[in-house]
């Protein structure tokens, strides 16, 4: 813009008043035409350091490992887009086709990974504790792949079927409404967590124990002292929970929820029931 402006006032407007006839005068046609040149040439600078500019870029873009970027980079992310949307329409079509299997064969595998990062936590603290005690923990040890199993067993057998059937006679009692804060929601939260939440948190207890091969005894004990502190600090995760899971999800995904769910609250309720009976009593 600079270089026109400066070529239109070379050209038409020259130093100097001009003649009657409009017309630039002979003696001042050296000067306009000097500014002339001089605006052509500010220009052709410019255009030539624009097309250096525009080349370089073009070759960084042209090398290969940019090139490689580009290209990976959007493949890669096409490629995962893909296989988690491949993964997760193969898990509806499972969840329509059996839906009782697939919430069991998923509530498995949650829990039982919950379990085994509980099994990390304990390690990770008997560490510390030795630590702090100036002894030296076993760090060989090693997954206990029994414990592991009792957990995925559990989910596999108890807490899905449990939570399936429970929620169909829920909605089938109190059909959901369309809007999630409604009295009716309100009431299937509270019948879960009043309700519900109390036996099966007491069955978890009783089933898992009984797994382990403890005695009634050591049941009951377990009961009277963890039962309580357990129920009220599950409160305070699955109100929340219940609530967001009977107002704003699909029923088809409610068990699936509460199994992600789960998995924290299996590393909580893992550490408790596990805890050994000498520090259960200090």
């Amino acid at each position: 813009q600079l270089s026109l402006q400066l070529a239109h006032f070379a050209a038409f407007r020259p130093l100097g008043p001009p003649p009657p006839s409009h017309r630039p005068e002979l003696s001042k046609m050296p000067r306009s035409l000097a500014v002339l040149l001089v605006a052509l040439a500010f220009n052709a600078v410019h255009e030539v350091s624009a097309y250096v500019s525009v080349s370089r870029n073009v070759r960084l873009l042209s090398a290969p490992a940019v090139q490689g970027q580009l290209q990976v980079v959007p493949r890669r992310v096409r490629q995962t887009t893909m296989a988690i949307e491949a993964v997760w329409g193969a898990y509806t079509d499972l969840l329509v086709a059996k839906p009782l299997i697939t919430k069991c064969v998923t509530a498995s595998v949650i829990i039982g990974a919950g379990d085994a990062a509980a099994q990390a936590i304990e390690k990770m603290r008997a560490k510390q504790l030795a630590s702090k005690n100036g002894g030296s923990a076993d760090m060989k040890r090693r997954l206990d792949y029994a414990r592991v199993l009792r957990w995925a067993f559990f989910g596999l057998v108890l807490q899905a079927p449990w939570n399936h059937y429970f929620f169909l006679m829920l909605d089938n009692a109190l059909p959901p409404p369309p809007e999630p804060f409604s009295p009716v929601n309100l009431l299937k939260v509270g019948v879960d967590q009043l309700v519900q939440s109390p036996i099966f948190t007491g069955l978890c207890f009783v089933f898992l124990s009984a797994l382990e091969g403890k005695t009634i005894a050591d049941i009951r004990e377990k009961l009277r002292s963890e039962y309580k502190g357990t129920i009220l600090t599950s409160w305070k995760l699955w109100i929340p929970a219940a609530f967001v899971n009977i107002g704003f999800v699909p029923p088809p995904l409610r068990v699936l929820f509460i199994n992600t769910v789960f998995f924290f609250w299996t590393v909580y309720l893992s550490l408790v029931v596990n805890k050994p009976v000498a520090e259960r009593a200090s």
